[in-house]
Parts: structure tokens; sequence; C-alpha cells
């Protein structure tokens, strides 16, 4: 396994956890990081998005849910580019 894949996986898994712990602002760190690193993960970009949500930042969310969506529709898969479309609030 490549380094950037690890660490992508680390964020990830970090954030994972700071977002089940109730902190948003450090999951929505670790995913930002996790773009900066790998920016064509359109996981990231949606979770990243979804934090955004929950912090209130709504503006921020619609650019990387959108993001998100134009990624996953690239890759063929429209239902998860649905889902990043219609994340609720």
């Amino acid at each position: 396994m490549s380094d950037q894949r690890q660490k992508i996986e680390l964020l990830v898994k970090s954030a994972v956890w700071k977002a089940a712990k109730n902190n948003d602002e450090g999951a929505f760190k670790d995913y930002c990081e996790a773009i900066r690193v790998f920016p064509a993960s359109s996981l990231a970009q949606m979770k990243a998005g979804e934090c955004c949500v929950r912090l209130g930042k709504t503006d921020d969310a619609v650019g990387y849910l959108s993001a998100a969506a134009n990624k996953y529709a690239e890759e063929g898969t429209i239902l998860k580019a649905i889902a990043a479309y219609i994340t609720p609030s």
C-alpha cells in the first residue's frame, strides 16, 4: 500500500472517530487534509460537506457536496451522486 493511501486511510479513520465523538470541527479538519492529500477523493468531499452541514456552514457544505456529487457522477456511481446532492441538513 502506498504511503499516500495509508495517510488518507488514517485521516478518514481519525475523522470518523472524531465525528462519532461529536467533534465535527476536528473531523472536518481531517477530511480537509485528506482532500489536500488526495483531491480526487469523493468520499472525503462528501464527508467534509456533511460536517459543514452539522456545523451550520451551509455555503461550504454546498461546495463540498457538489464536488462530491460531480466526482461520483464522473466515476459512474450515480446513486452516490444523488445521495451527495440530497444529504439532509
